[in-house]
This record gives structure tokens, sequence and C-alpha cells, in this order.
């Protein structure tokens, strides 16, 4: 979102608000999570917390998506490919 306030909640599709935390961690990342959900729990105890992930997960995910996004397309342009070299040679013969 253009002209977003850093810490100012974003808005998805629905029009709830949500905020994503990032820690770096010298050790486990994972071993922050309990006392993650504990100083937010102090905070607010109606906030939910998901989509808990160490960066290298949540870039692998990121990845993935793109790859499968550039293998359909791929799969798509040589479709598009063989149908265009077989409308020519039926042209021709």
């Amino acid at each position: 979102m253009i002209g977003r306030r850093v810490g100012e909640p974003q808005l998805n599709r629905a029009g709830d608000s949500f905020l994503t935390v990032v820690l770096r961690a010298a050790g486990d990342p994972m071993s922050l999570v309990p006392a993650v959900r504990s100083a937010i729990a102090g905070l607010d105890n109606t906030l939910p917390l998901h989509s808990i992930a160490t960066l290298d997960q949540f870039r692998a995910n990121w990845i993935t998506l793109w790859r499968v996004n550039m293998l359909l397309v791929a799969v798509f342009a040589a479709l598009a490919r063989a149908l265009g070299g077989i409308s020519i040679y039926g042209v021709l013969a």
C-alpha cells in the first residue's frame, strides 16, 4: 500500500486489520514463540496469532508460489507454440 507509515496496520480485502511482527533471534527463532505469545496476550488477550514461521520458511513458501506460477506460464507458452506450429503446418500443407 502506497503511503503507509511504518507500524500502521494494513487492511486486507475483508477490511480486517493485521500486523506483521518480525523478530531477530540469536539462537533458534522458534524458541521465542511462547515468549512472544505471552507478551502479545499481555497487551491484548483477544489478538489471534497465526502464520508463525521463520524467514527461511516464509521465503521458501514465497519462492514455491512463484515457481508454480512460472511453470504454468511455461506450460501454456509451450502449448501456444505447439498449436501455432500445427496451424502453420496445416495452412502450408
